[in-house]
């Protein structure tokens, strides 16, 4: 992800079920929450995760990247 797409950004929001997805798709998202942390966006993540998306995955190992 470009850096230039965090400049100016002040807040950066992640959706629980979002991380949910798939493999590739929460590693970009974790790269995401990275790259606004870093240029100072405050970063929210909305814990509504819903056992069924989980796949059979502990629910720790799909988060915990971002927390």
């Amino acid at each position: 992800m470009e850096e230039q797409c965090a400049e100016g950004a002040t807040f950066f929001h992640v959706m629980g079920c979002s991380m949910m997805i798939g493999p590739e798709f929460r590693k970009r998202i974790v790269g995401a929450v990275r790259l606004f942390a870093k240029a100072g966006a405050r970063v929210s993540f909305d814990s509504n995760i819903r056992p069924e998306l989980l796949g059979g995955r502990h629910v720790h190992k799909v988060v915990d990247p971002i927390l």
